[in-house]
């Protein structure tokens, strides 16, 4: 004779939510990441890499809205449309171009040089770390050289 006991199954809401907010510096082009408690904060500043003080706008709240979206659920999807629509090509996000730059800066390249030799390599190819970018942009100098 089996026993079977029922499991409760519960419904849970978020607990809490973690947002963190991206800063672009205007004069390189470097991405800041700060947390919402430093954006709370009056007059906090971030010191760039290329030593520029970008002051932060004060954020008072973050209202989270969460709207479910029904748009796939209510319309059939033709999986013959999916695979015939033009290929999906996979770019380089801009916050590892501008880190790449950043560090190029520091072998000597302008800033205008470093953006233009990152955006021709990323043009012909993905890259999704800066390590890699940087590494075959300075690989590829050293053989035209």
């Amino acid at each position: 004779m089996k026993t079977t006991t029922k499991k409760k199954i519960k419904n849970l809401k978020p607990v809490e939510c973690v947002a963190d907010l991206r800063y672009r510096c205007t004069n390189c082009g470097l991405d800041h990441w700060i947390s919402l408690r430093e954006a709370k904060t009056k007059n906090f500043m971030i010191v760039c890499d290329c030593e520029t003080l970008l002051k932060v706008k004060q954020i008072q709240t973050i209202n989270v809205v969460y709207v479910e979206d029904t748009t796939l659920q209510n319309s059939p999807v033709n999986i013959k449309q999916i695979s015939a629509s033009a290929p999906v090509v996979k770019q380089t996000d801009d916050k590892i171009i501008s880190q790449a730059c950043a560090v190029l800066s520091t072998y000597g390249f302008t800033k205008q040089e470093a953006l233009d030799i990152a955006t021709r390599y990323t043009d012909k190819e993905s890259f999704t770390d800066v390590k890699t970018l940087v590494s075959k942009i300075l690989s590829n100098l050293e053989k035209t050289a």
